[in-house]
């Protein structure tokens, strides 16, 4: 399947974006708001909350040509034992990830809840479902890895997905 992040082409074109980027530190304000419009960054969205002072953040966004309920199924299913990540997998298995990416929507992994475990890595410690709006939004969270709380909350790191409705029955998907 084409551009399904296991074509040797694409993956070559993964490992230079990850070397431009690290190439070019100037551009990472430019980076971490790709494809988002300013209404999108200035708005609050599930999640915030959860780290009380972040060090950086981003928000990045993609228009799909698909009902936000066609794209909801797909962002249930993501990690590492799961759906995938939908990203360059021979990259991340490069590195010991252990990704599949699947290519279809996975029943078995649609029913997600606050608490579940997801891993982005065999071995890391996995992200806690920390947010679940079906159909809308999917917010993970972790601690520090020293059990060093920020801001008394003991999560460190969040990372949000939502799925809006756009026009002409397309759909948003923002990760943050």
């Amino acid at each position: 399947m084409a551009g399904d992040g296991r074509g040797l082409v694409e993956n070559v074109g993964g490992a230079f974006q990850i070397l431009w980027a690290l190439l070019t530190p100037l551009l990472r304000k430019r980076r971490a708001r790709w494809g988002a419009s300013s209404l999108e960054r200035g708005r609050a969205w599930p999640g915030d909350d959860l780290v009380a002072r972040p060090r950086w953040q981003y928000l990045n966004g993609i228009t799909v040509g698909a009902p936000a309920e066609e794209v909801w199924p797909w962002v249930a299913q993501i990690g590492q034992g799961r759906g995938g990540f939908y990203s360059f997998e021979r990259l991340e298995n490069l590195v010991g990830c252990r990704i599949r990416n699947s290519d279809r929507v996975l029943a078995e992994h649609q029913q997600i809840c606050p608490g579940d475990a997801i891993r982005l890595a065999e071995g890391a410690p996995p992200l806690a479902v920390a947010v679940v709006e079906p159909g809308r939004a999917l917010v993970l969270a972790g601690g520090d890895p020293r059990g060093e709380p920020a801001g008394g909350s003991g999560v460190t790191v969040s990372w949000g997905f939502y799925v809006e409705t756009a026009e002409g029955g397309r759909s948003r998907l923002l990760s943050r």
